[in-house]
């Protein structure tokens, strides 16, 4: 696996989650479905399971699971990998967990690409899961020590929640806007390409003019030029998908 060395945020989310059947179980699935079922809503692709980001993942738990409670990790940088985690009093499933996330979606604001109530805290751990450059993920889960409760952390590679880009492509609702940029697809204007799909807020067609070269691509966008079709989600929650050639 092609590593990315980033700079992280790790996001911690400590908060209560409905009680479910326990699953004592730590199938690939269970974690899966639930990130992947998010990500298709938004137009990005499924992760797929990674062993070597399991492993992180168990020593974590295993690292933390004599005292879940007394535990605490600060904002970490330097890190590889973002990484979500619950703890929770009760004894929850993995899906429980990965819900937990997901329900941070109603904090977060597509437009702005920010937490509606201004604290990251709020929906950094959805941001996560509906990354578009994140391509692998491995988690764990664990009982702790003494009755108190679960302990559940994902994994992903590479990381995300860079307050700088988007998690997912913003389509906004105009035709010429979506020409425009098959059409810098097409003739592979990549500093165009950029500033349309990361700098989308107010879009103003005029303002092309005074694009000047970026340096990079971003990884959400890198990863979708690839295949050969570029998706995002159109305001109005609707999933957008542009199909394009480039141009050898």
């Amino acid at each position: 696996m092609k590593r990315l060395l980033k700079i992280s945020l790790m996001v911690i989310s400590f908060v209560s989650i409905i009680p479910s059947c326990l699953s004592s179980q730590n199938f690939p699935m269970e974690y899966l479905k639930g990130h992947n079922a998010a990500r298709a809503k938004v137009g990005v692709k499924p992760l797929k399971w990674d062993k070597q980001l399991e492993s992180l993942a168990h020593e974590f738990v295993n690292e933390h699971i004599a005292d879940c409670y007394g535990m605490y990790i600060p904002h970490h940088f330097g890190s590889n990998y973002g990484q979500n985690i619950v703890h929770n009093p009760n004894r929850v499933s993995a899906a429980s967990a990965v819900a937990t996330w997901v329900a941070q979606k109603q904090n977060y604001e597509p437009k702005s690409n920010k937490c509606i109530d201004g604290n990251p805290a709020s929906c950094h751990c959805y941001v996560q899961v509906v990354w578009g450059a994140s391509t692998y993920l491995g988690c764990a889960r664990g009982d702790c020590d003494n009755d108190e409760g679960t302990l559940i952390t994902c994994y992903y590679d590479p990381t995300g929640t860079f307050p700088a880009q988007r998690p997912y492509l913003l389509l906004p609702k105009d035709a010429s806007y979506l020409e425009l940029l098959a059409n810098a697809l097409d003739r592979e204007n990549w500093s165009l390409v950029q500033f349309m799909s990361s700098s989308y807020s107010g879009y103003d067609t005029s303002s092309l003019q005074q694009v000047k070269k970026f340096t990079n691509l971003p990884e959400t966008i890198m990863y979708d030029l690839r295949e050969g079709s570029l998706r995002g989600l159109e305001e109005g929650g609707t999933t957008k998908e542009i199909e394009f050639k480039l141009q050898k």
